[in-house]
């Protein structure tokens, strides 16, 4: 009985969260993180003001946009992988759009044992400015 209900709650859940995503047209910020964590391996629409560019602390081989000033481990954020990342997507080219609301559109992956979504692109029409 007890895994039937587990079962139940599942889809009760699942529901909820493809509810959620319809009533935001698709479009999700950093507060959205349970249906970000639900949408990995789909593409989604990040949107947010970005705060700041970081890399990743070993080998700086991945940069990151930040939505917070001082993100929390489990915070979604995107990320660029420096070495296949074209021109447009360097630091001092996306560094204007720090202030500026943003779009991101791109694939899922959780990070830091489950915790954290990210939305990695490889092209820099992947970022839209919002007005």
């Amino acid at each position: 009985a007890s895994a039937a209900r587990a079962g139940e709650d599942s889809a009760a859940n699942a529901a909820r969260i493809a509810t959620a995503f319809k009533e935001r047209g698709g479009i999700l910020t950093i507060a959205d993180q349970e249906i970000l964590l639900a949408h990995k391996g789909l593409e989604v629409t990040l949107e947010g003001t970005l705060q700041a560019i970081s890399y990743s602390s070993s080998s700086k081989a991945t940069m990151y946009l930040l939505f917070s000033k001082n993100p929390a481990t489990s915070e979604a954020r995107v990320s660029v992988l420096i070495k296949s990342a074209p021109a447009d997507l360097a630091e001092d080219r996306l560094a204007p759009l720090i202030g500026r609301k943003i779009r991101v559109k791109g694939k899922v992956s959780i990070k830091n044992f489950g915790k954290r979504p990210e939305i990695s692109i490889k092209t820099r029409a992947a970022i839209q400015e919002v007005p």
